[in-house]
């Protein structure tokens, strides 16, 4: 019952801010819109079921600590050692 909740309430709110969207006449803004609602409905059921949570710096922390660490071993291992 919850998730069915959740489910319609991600979908009226798509419906709305879509809808609103398109009326303005900005639609390069539906994407990210429908990207943030697709995220935040990602998160609320995954709060339920137990699903995996990453957070939006995950990525970014994938990236930068891989990047530094081979720049370190690059460089002879890391400062003062």
């Amino acid at each position: 019952m919850i998730t069915l909740s959740i489910v319609i309430f991600y979908i009226g709110l798509s419906v709305l801010g879509i809808s609103r969207i398109q009326a303005k006449g900005q639609k390069k803004d539906l994407l990210p819109f429908v990207v943030l609602i697709a995220w935040c409905a990602y998160l609320s059921l995954g709060n339920v079921y137990g699903w995996p949570f990453t957070s939006t710096f995950s990525p970014i922390l994938g990236l930068f600590v891989s990047a530094g660490r081979h720049l370190e071993q690059w460089m002879g291992g890391p400062p003062n050692e």
